[in-house]
């Protein structure tokens, strides 16, 4: 299962995403952990509202916290390494 969940995080469609979030409450820990990282690997906000309900719902408090983070992670804007950046200079 966790071999699917890297290759579903490296897909771009709803199938795969929907796959990956049902994994978020599979019975086994390891499971739920490839879970996580393969939300967070396949970049989508739409898994934020997933995340956080689940994270609601656990009492595992490390989980909790990598689901948090997992969603956290998402919100974030892209960044764009194409554009060169200049350091700061000081007058």
């Amino acid at each position: 299962e966790t071999d699917r969940l890297q290759q579903w995080s490296m897909n771009d469609d709803l199938a795969s995403l929907s796959n990956i979030l049902a994994d978020l409450t599979n019975p086994e820990k390891e499971i739920r952990d490839a879970a996580i990282e393969a939300a967070k690997q396949f970049g989508s906000t739409n898994a934020i509202p997933t995340l956080k309900a689940v994270a609601a719902n656990t009492t595992d408090t490390e989980e909790q916290i990598a689901l948090l983070e997992a969603a956290n992670f998402l919100s974030l804007p892209p960044v764009d390494f194409s554009q060169p950046t200049s350091p700061k200079t000081r007058q």
